[in-house]
């Protein structure tokens, strides 16, 4: 039996349009940010989706939210959905980062599976964390079809993880705010149906 998993990105935040980073620190969704969550919602509304999943972090749940009112059913917060923790690099900008944390930025940037920023984790980490709870719920709801609020990073770990691309490698996709992916899981296996969709 197949499983539908439909991972969203929360909606766009106030951090987000100024450009710091947050990691496990939280921004407020903007009225773009909500329109996006509610958009998402009534696309999903008419998708028998058994359940509804969100990272714990105050901005996914608050897209979440906003979406389970479309469709009638509780959000179930999971702090394995969490963004990637970036420790002192959160709460930054780009540039207070460099001037400030520049060997920690540098280690970000460089794409490095393994390599931690301070007080940080690894992106290995994230996308182990990511992988281990969507391979759970598509075997908890086989047959059925639910949606997962997360973040950027574990989207990006996500997209490695269907199509098989390797950490290190160069990102050539997009993770925008509010967007959505549609997979499939059946046979222990994978699919990817449609990524990066958006209602706006």
């Amino acid at each position: 039996m197949k499983t539908t998993v439909y991972v969203i990105r929360h909606g766009e935040t106030e951090w987000n349009l100024r450009g710091r980073f947050q990691g496990h620190f939280d921004s407020s969704l903007t009225e773009r940010g909500i329109s996006q969550a509610s958009r998402l919602g009534q696309h999903l509304a008419g998708r028998s989706i058994s359940a509804i999943y969100s990272s714990d972090l105050g901005r996914a749940m608050a897209t979440a939210e906003i979406i389970s009112r479309s469709i009638g059913l509780p959000v179930q917060s999971v702090d394995k959905l969490r963004e990637r923790r970036l420790g002192c690099l959160e709460g930054l900008t780009k540039d207070e980062a460099a001037t400030q944390f520049p060997m920690d930025l540098a280690c970000y940037e460089s794409g490095s599976p393994d390599e931690c920023i301070s007080g940080g984790e690894s992106f290995r980490n994230l996308l182990d964390r990511t992988e281990a709870f969507l391979v759970s719920i598509a075997h908890t709801h086989r047959g059925e079809s639910v949606a997962v609020v997360t973040h950027g990073g574990n989207l990006n770990a996500t997209f490695r993880m269907v199509v098989g691309l390797p950490m290190d490698q160069a990102r050539r996709f997009s993770l925008l705010n509010g967007s959505l992916a549609h997979l499939q899981f059946q046979d222990e296996t994978w699919k990817l149906i449609r990524w990066g969709w958006t209602a706006w």
